[in-house]
């Protein structure tokens, strides 16, 4: 059985080589191409729209640091789906 990290580290490389080719203009995350994002999310990550654009609003809006403690909440209290199903 894979563990948590494990699958972390996984799916932080599936994001990576998904979004190889988006330009990336540093902290700044008001010069991200969103639109594009949400299209490669539904298009080649498998996203239906409405995941696509709350796990792009989650990244965009909380960041990192408050969703790495999210994650461990989550897996600390066995949610794996939550209660929005996306």
């Amino acid at each position: 059985m894979e563990t948590a990290t494990c699958l972390l580290e996984n799916t932080v490389q599936e994001y990576q080589y998904l979004l190889n080719n988006t330009e990336i203009p540093g902290p700044c995350i008001s010069h991200l191409h969103w639109d594009d994002i949400r299209n490669k999310l539904q298009s080649e990550a498998g996203w239906t729209e409405e995941g696509a654009k709350h796990i792009a609003n989650l990244a965009r809006n909380y960041g990192s640091f408050i969703l790495r403690n999210a994650l461990a909440l989550a897996i600390t209290l066995n949610i794996e789906d939550g209660k929005l199903g996306l």
